[in-house]
């Protein structure tokens, strides 16, 4: 995990960039075998911006989220809260709508909902398709292809109908923003809360990290002897185990 201040980011969660990715990609697996995901410098370029050149000179694209924490050093870091968006990014880009129809629904919501992170909200979860069915009646912005649009709202549509609903269903939501992510279901017992150890994978009845208890199972030592160490049950390492392999073979 990276680190950063602890009064910042205490209560909110903290991923390294490679880190988050990582996870993203491996959490959309457990329901698309054959994702992929983006590209390290494409993911990047979501959470940092990127400059491109143009007639008129250098241009900046901002980030497709926006930001919490400030960069430290050498270290970018996302929250919890920008976690939960980049996955659902994630998921419309694998369908190929534009990052441009995104940041357009992104402001959408974000004004719908009153929120800096607009796809990690209840509302977005319980009323997105409602909202993309309603832009596809309005006019696209000055700019924007209107044919693209309208394909980009109805893939989107479809994203929210089918492909997001079983990852949107392991989230769980307080005050109407997201609090858990659930990557495995829940009956796997393995959540990611920014409440708990800075958001990082834990095992959810006994707080015990993940990466602890892989790291414990591939230095040797048997399942039993693990569960008893730190006081969890066996099922309980072997999900740990399986999550953490899951996460470390989407690099």
């Amino acid at each position: 995990m990276a680190t950063t201040n602890s009064e910042t980011i205490v209560g909110r969660g903290a991923y390294e960039l490679g880190e988050a990715l990582r996870m993203i990609r491996g959490h959309i697996r457990v329901d698309i075998q054959d994702f992929r995901g983006p590209s390290r410098d494409g993911f990047r370029k979501w959470v940092k911006g990127r400059k491109y050149k143009t007639s008129r000179g250098s241009q900046f694209a901002p980030p497709v989220i926006q930001r919490d924490f400030p960069r430290v050093g050498d270290i970018e870091v996302v929250s919890f809260l920008e976690l939960i968006e980049l996955h659902l990014i994630a998921f419309f880009r694998d369908k190929g709508v534009s990052l441009q129809t995104i940041r357009l629904c992104a402001g959408e919501f974000a004004r719908e909902f009153d929120t800096p992170h607009p796809f990690a909200v209840e509302g977005f979860a319980t009323d997105g398709n409602t909202i993309f069915i309603r832009l596809q009646d309005t006019d696209p912005p000055e700019g924007v292809n209107t044919e693209t649009y309208l394909r980009d709202l109805k893939t989107s549509q479809y994203v929210m109908e089918d492909v997001a609903q079983p990852f949107l269903s392991r989230i769980d939501y307080a005050r109407f923003e997201a609090s858990h992510l659930w990557p495995l279901g829940k009956d796997a017992g393995i959540v990611l809360d920014p409440q708990r150890s800075f958001g990082q994978p834990i095992i959810h009845a006994s707080r015990v990290p993940t990466s602890s208890v892989y790291d414990a199972i591939k230095g040797g030592d048997g399942v039993s002897l693990v569960a008893g160490w730190f006081g969890v049950t066996e099922d309980d390492v072997r999900q740990a185990v399986a999550y953490e392999e899951a996460i470390r073979n989407a690099a």
